[in-house]
């Protein structure tokens, strides 16, 4: 691609010559005959000044923020963080556009939220694709990540292996330094979540106001806002959206909201109301050290409400779901629980073949608790 249609996509000055341009870098010491270097002014160190070493390694041309007194043509703009996101979307086809686009913030609960998403998705049929964290993944391919949200030019480029592999949802953290560093500029979110705010990251962002508006960041290039009404600063984040909202909460009146929430030791259980009915958790557990669960203790159907009122023997039907990291997830749809009768279900939990490393055919493996 020519530097000048890269350049279209961003305000800028060209001083010097158009060249053809092989790659876009921002690490000095990765660049190669031919590629863009964008010299980006961070937080410790300035780029401009690695741009020596760029030329010498082979860089067709610079992009800066001011002129250099290097014999290499340059591209002149404002911001370099915000220029290099918008020809980095260029240069990658602006793959966003092509997959559905879930971008999750909020101080606490991103890695366990696009987890979840990714897992509900998944059973829907959808492939998926995440970053975050802990690591990047492509369906079940992981891709080592060094930080939460990666560089601008990195995330364009794992957007765009995603959708070569087929990935349909992508769901990704979005940390406050990726918004206010532009690391996600150019991403086009359909749907952008917040989770909760404190007091954090404010060695950085020096201070609370700051912060906050990092976050609100990421509902200016999503399409709908989904935001916990429970948190303090709800109305905060919520002021001046001009997009769709939809909220969910436990204390505050929201559009998604639990209640008639039991927590114990052996787990959990809550109603789920939604703006198209209710539905009920019936126990979430853990198991023990031995794979197994306590007894589940479901309240019998009345004769009239049973699955099957005409007969004798009056019963309800639940469904079953049992996650393991590294194993296939069980969904049992159906089961018929009687009144005073005991149940017991077991469950065969199937590793993934695309992870050898979870098990040996030779070797028997003890599963640590998990989710049931």
């Amino acid at each position: 691609m020519l530097l000048s249609q890269l350049a279209k996509v961003t305000e800028h000055t060209l001083v010097g010559e158009d060249r053809e341009i092989a790659n876009i870098e921002y690490d000095s010491r990765k660049v190669h005959e031919g590629d863009l270097f964008c010299c980006v002014t961070g937080t410790f160190s300035d780029g401009h000044e690695y741009a020596p070493m760029a030329k010498e390694l082979g860089a067709a041309a610079l992009v800066v923020e001011h002129k250099l007194d290097i014999d290499l043509p340059q591209l002149i703009v404002p911001n370099t963080r915000i220029a290099m996101a918008e020809m980095a979307a260029a240069y990658y086809g602006y793959p966003s556009r092509e997959m559905k686009m879930i971008g999750v913030t909020g101080t606490n609960g991103k890695t366990s939220t696009t987890y979840m998403i990714k897992s509900i998705a998944e059973e829907a049929g959808l492939k998926v694709g995440l970053i975050g964290t802990i690591h990047n993944l492509i369906g079940d391919r992981i891709i080592e990540t060094e930080r939460t949200t990666p560089a601008s030019v990195d995330l364009q480029k794992i957007l765009r292996d995603m959708k070569n592999a087929g990935v349909e949802l992508v769901v990704m953290e979005v940390s406050s330094h990726a918004l206010d560093q532009a690391r996600v500029h150019g991403v086009e979110f359909d749907i952008g979540i917040f989770t909760n705010l404190t007091q954090d990251h404010l060695d950085y962002h020096k201070t609370f106001d700051n912060y906050l508006a990092a976050k609100k960041k990421l509902f200016l290039q999503s399409k709908r806002a989904v935001v916990n009404a429970d948190d303090p600063h709800f109305a905060s984040i919520t002021e001046g959206l001009d997009i769709p909202l939809t909220t969910f909460g436990i204390r505050e009146k929201a559009d998604f909201f639990a209640s008639d929430i039991e927590i114990t030791t052996a787990g959990a259980q809550f109603a789920m109301r939604t703006p198209e009915g209710s539905m009920k958790l019936l126990a979430l557990r853990i198991t023990d050290e031995s794979g197994m669960i306590g007894p589940i203790v479901i309240e019998a159907p009345e004769r009239a409400g049973s699955q099957a009122p005409g007969t004798g023997q009056p019963f309800t039907q639940v469904d079953l779901s049992a996650e393991c990291p590294g194993y296939e997830q069980i969904l049992v749809e159906g089961i018929q629980i009687f009144a005073g009768v005991r149940a017991i279900q077991e469950l065969a939990m199937i590793p993934y073949p695309q992870y050898p490393e979870y098990y040996n055919l030779t070797e028997v493996f003890p599963i640590s608790p998990q989710a049931l």
